[in-house]
């Protein structure tokens, strides 16, 4: 059976979508204060100036709030990667499988990282300095199975 040599798998975290959706109602409002105020008060223009400038601050807050965590398997490397946008994601674990990983297994969440969303049975990662969990699939176990044993 042919392998893929790069799988990814995104699982999305909506934990904080009201938050989202009010501050991007928030945002909106306050750009439409501020070009009425410029209409109305056009004699003290800076007063709409710092209100666009909040409602650019309030867009700064919303960004962070929804992201996903992307987990990737390239070359026998595990990323877990947190993804705002296609230009901002930051790394959060990168580790070899066949050297750095101890175990893994599918079971209830536990360590002190869980990247994704609540769910029953998350696949459980042991490396030597610590133990994380991921909302993954039975391929992306299978891959990590494949990588841990070795390419034959």
């Amino acid at each position: 059976m042919q392998y893929s040599n790069n799988y990814r798998l995104e699982e999305a975290v909506n934990t904080h979508a009201k938050k989202f959706a009010f501050l991007e109602a928030l945002s909106l409002a306050l750009k439409i204060a501020a070009l009425l105020l410029l209409i109305i008060f056009i004699k003290y223009f800076y007063i709409s100036i710092a209100v666009w400038i909040v409602s650019v601050a309030v867009n700064f807050m919303k960004r962070n709030l929804i992201y996903r965590y992307v987990y990737k398997i390239n070359e026998g490397k595990l990323y877990v990667l947190k993804e705002y946008n296609i230009q901002k994601n930051e790394i959060c674990v990168e580790t070899d499988i066949k050297e750095d990983i101890s175990d893994f297994y599918f079971g209830s969440p536990e360590g002190e990282c869980f990247f994704g969303e609540a769910q029953d049975e998350v696949l459980v990662i042991k490396t030597a300095d610590k133990v994380f969990s991921l909302a993954a699939d039975d391929y992306f176990y299978a891959l990590t199975d494949y990588y841990k044993r070795g390419k034959k």
